[in-house]
């Protein structure tokens, strides 16, 4: 039986040269995108914010060597610190690492809709992403929700459209990256699961050990980012933040995480329907399987182990613990109104970030 290579593309690739138009398009997205969220950045820091500055953005080894709570996002933490040993302890300083990842989310989804279909795609789907307010609220929140949004769309892209001469390379992508996401957020194992779940269904019927091959960057990532949680799990820390962190009501946290995405009031109707035509088009367009593929896997992972978790312990994450699929809904949402709007999908984009500004005002307070 032949093994097919590890993260083999079963998809079209589509050329990385959009053209000079289409990246000022993305250019003038971008501004727009950082336009809005700059004009609340100096407002009050937040009590996990705050926290995060006392207690853990001090030194290097206390953001990430001590896990006393679950406020501490480790690999954030560290580059908060970089950030305010830099440049001080301003509102500006702190938030600038979430800020800045923020924006480089917006433009990674912009790269990954593109090699979907087309750049009119990744406008559309960096316009989602861009006009949702709870990006809006996390991009200027210190905390680590948005570097999760990079990293998951960094590994959806290694997946999904690997380079076929660096595949050496992209095995050791997949590891730094899973170890970020674990050293980030204890929770973002769930994301690398459903990475494990898409290369079991992306391969077929293979023997087991080529499953395991297949999953080895996957394994040794967690592992090296999940090393830094071992003195809480010896002392019992873990175990107490399991007890008494997130919801008990599986229904509070599904409708939380979905006025969480679509709590634009005109923009979340757009974002509704463009999933919809786009998950239509995911399951019409055979290039597009692998995409469908990585959808399903990352929604229905979400799902299914937030009830075993339920069941386990009587909780579940908060709905912000999934604000990285957003990474997910987005270029498929982008695919959508892709298909609606055709050419005019660039003018549709820019205008929905323009109207984004009145909802956004609730950010000030």
């Amino acid at each position: 039986m032949t093994v097919r290579p590890l993260f083999a593309n079963t998809s079209r690739q589509q050329s990385p040269t959009g053209g000079v138009k289409h990246l000022s398009s993305m250019a003038l997205i971008l501004l727009i995108v950082a336009a809005l969220d700059l004009a609340y950045i100096t407002r009050p820091l937040k009590y996990d914010e705050r926290f995060t500055l006392e207690h853990y953005a001090i030194t290097p080894d206390r953001a990430l060597f001590s896990y006393s709570t679950p406020n501490n996002h480790m690999l954030h933490s560290l580059l908060v610190w970089s950030m305010t040993a830099l440049a001080g302890d301003s509102r500006v300083a702190a938030r600038f690492p979430t800020f800045a990842l923020a924006l480089i989310s917006v433009a990674l989804t912009y790269r990954l809709a593109r090699r979907m279909l087309d750049p009119p795609t990744g406008h559309a789907a960096a316009a989602l992403l861009g006009s949702t307010l709870a990006f809006a609220e996390y991009s200027i929140n210190a905390r680590g929700y948005t570097l999760t949004l990079v990293l998951t769309l960094l590994l959806a892209e290694r997946l999904l459209y690997p380079d076929h001469a660096l595949t050496r390379c992209c095995r050791r992508a997949v590891l730094f990256i899973c170890g970020a996401l674990v050293l980030t957020l204890p929770s973002m194992i769930v994301l690398i699961g459903a990475a494990a779940l898409w290369l079991a269904w992306d391969a077929g019927r293979l023997p087991l050990r080529a499953y395991v091959h297949r999953w080895r960057p996957l394994i040794v990532g967690a592992g090296i980012g999940g090393l830094f949680y071992v003195p809480p799990l010896i002392v019992g820390d873990m175990q107490s933040h399991m007890q008494r962190f997130g919801y008990t009501d599986p229904l509070e946290t599904f409708t939380g995480w979905l006025g969480m995405v679509f709590s634009t009031d005109g923009a979340s109707v757009v974002f509704a329907v463009g999933c919809l035509v786009g998950g239509v088009a995911l399951w019409t367009r055979p290039r597009l399987r692998p995409v469908r593929r990585w959808t399903l896997a990352a929604l229905g992972c979400a799902l299914v182990l937030g009830l075993a978790q339920w069941a386990l312990t009587g909780r579940l994450f908060y709905p912000r613990n999934y604000l990285y699929l957003l990474a997910v809904l987005c270029p498929v949402g982008g695919l959508g109104l892709r298909i609606i709007f055709g050419r005019h999908v660039t003018w549709v984009a820019a205008g929905l970030l323009l109207v984004s500004a009145i909802p956004f005002q609730a950010l000030g307070g």
